[in-house]
């Protein structure tokens, strides 16, 4: 898990065992369409450099977004 000042991200893994990293960040109501926006641009997004978007979800008044997972190098 890491804290950042958007959000948090998350390493998950799914039952296929496959690994995904899962961005929770607060979405204040008042910039719910900017927040849609950012997740439409990420969708639309296709370069080897760039984190692959999988899904974006709204739980209560916060955006999980699930994104390929790197893991960290040393």
């Amino acid at each position: 898990m890491l804290n950042r000042a958007y959000g948090t991200v998350w390493h998950a893994r799914h039952a296929n065992g496959r690994d995904y990293a899962v961005k929770i960040q607060y979405m204040d109501p008042a910039l719910a369409s900017r927040a849609q926006h950012e997740v439409e641009s990420m969708r639309q997004l296709a370069h080897p450099n760039i984190a692959a978007f999988y899904a974006s979800y709204t739980v209560a008044f916060d955006l999980w977004i699930v994104i390929e997972y790197f893991a960290a190098r040393s």
